[in-house]
């Protein structure tokens, strides 16, 4: 029976962190090794989790480093022979680990589905396909890089797969980063649609759901995704792959969603500047990448013409909810 490793990044989450702690140390699997990195919270989290009394249960309360940090520091600690990734909000099914664990052979991931939640409701995150399981040979078929979510949670990698890779400190967005350094790495995925997925949880304060002056983190990021692809020598077989992910998460994402809802003093003409010309210099052609839809194209060329047009695009987005 494989032991998994699982790292839970926590602060500042005392409604939320019994939930979380709940659900995984109530798999049905339960061979863990459950790793919570108490990210120097000043609320009560780390009062909470100090008063579990379940021996696979290890609490680190360190000074704040941000979420990578934490989770850097979690990554130091495994044992596991698989490790999984679980936000401190977030949730999971009861069957969740011990579905995929079932599925184990010589996979370096297994991916459950993503649901999201938030008070009232849970719904499921699209699905690539109708298939309950889908086997991919990225070493063979790269493009189903794409096929993988650039968020690390939801998923069982083999420990070994990720000893040397860390998520980038100071910036968020870092999950995409972390995800892409593994592409090179990666020979057999598996996906599984399942209703024993993992929960992911909405609250007005996350990250994911706040726009100020991190939205504009992608762009290093994105930077230096593309630095380490060329220093490792895998950028030109990675190509298309970053190209449209950069393309999609700068233009279609950041200026023609973030900015429409962003909340904050910096110049946003300036800002536009900087990602269009990243853009410009890196990726001249993207309107050629086969894996950009012609909704894609159709609004990224809207954006790269002029500051003006992406203003159009920001407010239909603004209007729609987007």
């Amino acid at each position: 029976m494989v032991t998994v490793s699982v790292i839970v990044a926590a602060y500042n989450i005392e409604k939320y962190i019994n939930r979380c702690i709940d659900s995984i140390l109530g798999s049905t699997y339960t061979n863990l090794q459950v790793i919570v990195i108490d990210d120097g919270s000043t609320d009560a989290t780390g009062r909470l989790l100090d008063e579990y009394e379940d021996e696979r249960l290890h609490v680190l309360h360190i000074a704040n480093r941000g979420v990578s940090g934490a989770r850097n520091v979690g990554l130091d600690m495994i044992t596991g022979e698989y490790v999984l990734f679980v936000d401190g909000d977030d949730y999971i099914d009861q069957n969740m680990i011990a579905e995929m664990v079932e599925h184990i052979l010589d996979q370096d991931i297994i991916e459950t589905t993503q649901y999201f939640a938030n008070d009232t409701k849970t719904w499921r995150k699209p699905y690539q396909t109708s298939l309950k399981i889908n086997e991919y040979d990225l070493q063979v078929n790269k493009e189903a890089c794409l096929y993988l979510t650039l968020a690390p949670h939801s998923r069982l990698y083999r420990s070994e797969l990720v000893k040397d890779v860390r998520f980038p400190i100071g910036l968020v967005f870092e999950d995409n980063h972390f995800v892409s350094m593994l592409f090179p790495k990666l020979r057999k995925v598996t996906k599984l649609d399942t209703e024993h997925g993992y929960f992911h949880y909405q609250r007005v304060g996350s990250t994911t759901m706040t726009f100020n002056d991190k939205i504009f983190d992608m762009l290093p990021i994105q930077e230096k995704i593309l630095e380490d692809f060329r220093l490792n020598g895998m950028y030109d077989t990675y190509r298309l792959i970053l190209e449209k992910n950069a393309v999609h998460d700068l233009l279609y994402s950041t200026i023609g969603r973030k900015f429409a809802h962003y909340q904050g003093q910096t110049d946003l003409l300036a800002k536009y500047r900087e990602i269009t010309s990243f853009v410009s210099k890196n990726y001249p052609e993207y309107v050629k990448n086969p894996y950009l839809s012609k909704k894609e194209k159709l609004i990224c060329n809207m954006i790269m013409h002029s500051y003006l047009s992406s203003k159009v695009v920001m407010f239909i987005a603004k209007v729609c909810g987007y």
